[in-house]
């Protein structure tokens, strides 16, 4: 930030503020961005969700540059799979972003066991730190990575916990194929399962 001083990180509930190329997010309901690309990432009802940032983060390129959360469980809750817009299910990262939450005790996203938590496409790259990844559930074709899927795209987590994902295929926490780059430092996975194939925790390919 360039004005660390105008950064607060309030609860939850609390007022969101864009500050430069930084969001932080000021609810934990998981609401669509109304206006993908406006730079301003408020859902409908008028309030700053994790789901909404990150499709700002996709339309606008390289202009939001890290996402914050506060204390809380984030909970994906809009059903449906198979589109890359991150509208349903599990949430698309399109872009380069870094997501910081409060700590691994505090900020949780929940993936709800409705599909994987993230899904990092080619080309992009995501950095998460201090928080948890927990219920990322994702079954048939192309069910690899319940937690994060990396598609030829970068990883990097730092004092992350992975927990409770479960494929029945590849990568319980984490799938990465060919040219993906992923990076773990500090971390903890823990009941992440690959039932029927391989990695229970992590599977990569190269």
């Amino acid at each position: 930030l360039s004005d660390p001083t105008n950064a607060i990180l309030g609860d939850a509930t609390g007022v969101a503020t864009l500050i430069d190329t930084d969001l932080v997010v000021d609810s934990a309901d998981d609401e669509v961005d109304a206006n993908p690309g406006d730079g301003i990432a408020l859902s409908a009802s008028g309030k700053k969700t994790l789901r909404a940032a990150i499709q700002e983060s996709n339309a606008t390129g390289s202009l939001i540059e890290t996402i914050f959360i506060a204390s809380g469980t984030f909970t994906l809750s809009r059903t449906g799979t198979g589109e890359d817009a991150a509208s349903t299910g599990d949430l698309d990262v399109t872009n380069a972003v870094s997501i910081v939450g409060a700590g691994t005790a505090t900020t949780i996203l929940n993936g709800n066991q409705i599909d994987r938590v993230f899904d990092v496409k080619s080309g992009s790259g995501l950095t998460l730190s201090n928080l948890t990844i927990t219920n990322g559930a994702i079954s048939g074709e192309g069910g690899d990575g319940a937690g994060i899927r990396v598609s030829g795209a970068a990883l990097t987590l730092s004092q992350v916990v992975m927990s409770n994902n479960v494929t029945p295929k590849q990568g319980g926490a984490i799938h990465a194929l060919s040219n993906s780059v992923v990076t773990i430092a500090d971390s903890t996975f823990s009941d992440n399962q690959g039932t029927n194939e391989a990695g229970g925790a992590i599977a990569v390919f190269t």
